[in-house]
């Protein structure tokens, strides 16, 4: 039995079908996900990836799980532990060990890290596929001399990348910007929730939700003064802050008078979003945040930073400034509009069904199948 034979039967799960379970048999082409950190949003995007085109490929995953960031979204797929940690030498040594081993007709690497990784450890670009999940050159926190060097490495292993998937319109203009002859998917993020069938304020207290890691990506300190405004404006709100990170940037949450809730299962993480009666996506850089569409999935009116990627996605009440965004909330609440912004994430959740990123996916993979087989 050849090795690639012997990693499928012992890491990928039989499949169920409409006719039952049946084990694999090797006709489906295999993806091989590698991801440096399983955690957050990719670890959710990665799921969905999978769930939406499992039927028509196997997907086994290479990948360091992050110490309390595990969603437990990929508890039923295959995993294979990357034992590198940060090392690109160990990480480049263990990717090519698997490979050799199972030869998969598809490398699907995810965010930078990976993405750097996975094309130096691989001269020939016929199978590699890309996701930066935001290009490390889209941030903010590091000085302009610094995203100049990114966007030159970025430009550099552009030529070793049979394609890329990007997660928004914004993302898939920058990879066809990059120098050398690449094909682009743009392949949406989905979210799987459906609108709860509840009824969202019985009291009169308005629940204002934002979300993720605390940290300056995502913006606490925009949210702090968009906080400060609204309360100012109207008292009878809570405002709230799901999940945990920084000390220093909880503390100025805190002070603002938002109550940060620190690290919680992601269970419950979904069930008080899916409570809230607005959520406020603060982050200064992104890729397409799946809070913000699982927000919308649920029946959850949204506002947001106004950032070029969210621009992209077609969210539609963007502000650049807190005070703004808060003047906007505290007229909708006391006009009590906020129930009408319902159809903005109606529009959302409708652009970003998950047949629609079943298609564009299921395109990109054939595409990368198709054009590798000619070049061996």
């Amino acid at each position: 039995m050849s090795g690639k034979s012997k990693l499928r039967d012992r890491l990928v799960p039989p499949v169920s079908t409409d006719s039952g379970t049946r084990p694999i048999e090797g006709e489906r082409p295999i993806v091989l996900h590698v991801v440096e950190a399983l955690g957050g949003g990719v670890m959710v995007a990665l799921r969905d990836y999978i769930v939406n085109t499992q039927d028509a490929y196997d997907h086994v995953i290479l990948g360091a799980h992050r110490d309390g960031h595990d969603t437990g979204d990929l508890d039923e797929f295959s995993v294979l532990r990357l034992r590198a940690g940060k090392s690109p030498l160990g990480m480049i040594r263990q990717l090519r060990q698997v490979v050799d081993q199972m030869q998969p007709d598809l490398i699907h690497l995810h965010s930078s890290w990976a993405g750097l990784v996975g094309r130096l450890a691989f001269f020939k670009r016929s199978n590699i596929l890309y996701t930066p999940h935001c290009y490390a050159f889209e941030r903010l926190d590091y000085l302009k001399p610094a995203r100049v060097v990114f966007w030159i490495v970025e430009a550099l292993l552009a030529f070793r990348t049979r394609c890329v998937i990007a997660v928004s319109p914004r993302e898939a203009n920058l990879a066809r910007s990059l120098p050398g002859s690449r094909s682009v998917y743009y392949v949406p993020n989905t979210a799987i929730f459906s609108e709860p069938d509840l009824a969202r304020n019985e009291n009169s207290r308005i629940t204002i939700v934002a979300a993720g890691r605390v940290m300056r990506q995502k913006g606490p300190r925009w949210y702090s003064q968009y906080a400060r405004h609204l309360a100012n404006a109207s008292a009878d709100i809570s405002l709230l802050w799901l999940g945990g990170g920084e000390p220093e940037l909880e503390s100025e949450l805190s002070a603002a008078g938002v109550q940060v809730s620190g690290w919680i299962s992601r269970a419950e993480l979904v069930e008080r979003l899916s409570t809230a009666d607005l959520y406020v996506h603060s982050a200064a850089w992104e890729g397409a945040p799946l809070l913000l569409l699982e927000a919308a999935s649920m029946g959850v009116p949204v506002i947001a930073r106004d950032i070029p990627a969210l621009r992209s996605l077609g969210v539609t009440h963007l502000f650049t400034d807190p005070v703004e965004a808060a003047t906007f909330t505290a007229k909708a609440i006391e006009a009590n509009s906020m129930v009408g912004l319902i159809d903005d994430s109606h529009r959302i959740t409708k652009r970003h069904a998950p047949a629609k990123q079943r298609e564009a996916l299921l395109a990109a993979y054939k595409f990368c199948v198709d054009t590798t087989s000619k070049d061996t």
